[in-house]
């Protein structure tokens, strides 16, 4: 059962990096407006809520806790996400760097699993290896080249993340097949 749920969520994440590498290939700046616009939506709705449940706390409690001051900040960063989203696609390069970072921070889990499979001595831990090593290099391009053409950075990246997606998706794959063909423990 455990491992039904490991190789789901494994498939489940593989999708998602391969939708979004799909989406970035397509129209990045697209999609770069729609995570920002989305960003903003959530924002304002968690801004709204702190506001609304500060009015609906004692007086006591919403003076301690401070969530009108929450609220309001995250409702402004909502709205300004939503309203002025063309104008943080300008700052593509800021956008690029902190993606870049994300993906390195993303590489270091990937890494993690890879040397897990190794030293756990599982079979074709290569391919986790090969993902966590294409998610570093699309890190690192990222973050060397921010000003750089930013057509080729996107559809690196998003070749990248296909790429990743489906080594992910074989890891999970071949995981499984290996705790599968372990030797059941005798009762």
């Amino acid at each position: 059962m455990k491992l039904k749920k490991e190789s789901l969520g494994g498939l489940t994440a593989a999708l998602i990096e391969l939708v979004i590498g799909v989406l970035l290939l397509i129209n990045p700046t697209g999609f770069t407006t729609g995570i920002i616009v989305g960003l903003g939506v959530l924002l304002a709705l968690w801004g709204a809520m702190s506001t609304a449940q500060y009015f609906m706390a004692k007086p006591e409690e919403a003076a301690r806790e401070q969530g009108l001051a929450k609220g309001l900040v995250l409702l402004m960063a909502g709205l300004a996400c939503v309203l002025c989203s063309d104008w943080l696609v300008s700052a593509f390069p800021l956008l690029t760097v902190l993606y870049g970072i994300l993906l390195l921070l993303l590489s270091a889990l990937k890494i993690q699993g890879a040397v897990d499979m190794l030293r756990l001595a599982k079979e074709n831990w290569v391919f986790a290896a090969v993902s966590a090593l294409v998610c570093v290099v699309a890190a690192l391009f990222t973050l060397l080249n921010p000003f750089g053409a930013r057509r080729l950075v996107w559809v690196l990246v998003s070749i990248a993340l296909i790429a990743e997606a489906v080594l992910d998706a074989f890891a999970v794959f071949f995981r499984k097949k290996a705790k599968s063909a372990e030797p059941k423990p005798e009762k």
